[in-house]
């Protein structure tokens, strides 16, 4: 109803992605995250604080998955 873009659905998917993570589903989860980072960056922008705490999830998931090169740079963005 509200669309994919609408500030609550992203807040959704974020919290799912979130959810796949903390059961240990990080495979799942990081395409949510990645999906989720991306359209609240377009929706929101790079600088508004929802955007930069799914940016902090996307870098924790690359971490748990053993891509700190990926995690790094995301982890210094969001800082």
């Amino acid at each position: 109803m509200l669309g994919e873009k609408h500030p609550d659905t992203l807040e959704s998917l974020g919290n799912l992605a979130m959810i796949y993570y903390e059961f240990g589903r990080e495979s799942d989860a990081l395409p949510l995250s990645e999906k989720g980072y991306r359209l609240m960056k377009e929706v929101l922008g790079e600088k508004h604080p929802e955007t930069l705490t799914s940016l902090n999830n996307l870098a924790v998931i690359y971490q748990d998955l053993g891509r700190l090169s990926d995690a790094l740079p995301l982890l210094e963005k969001s800082y």
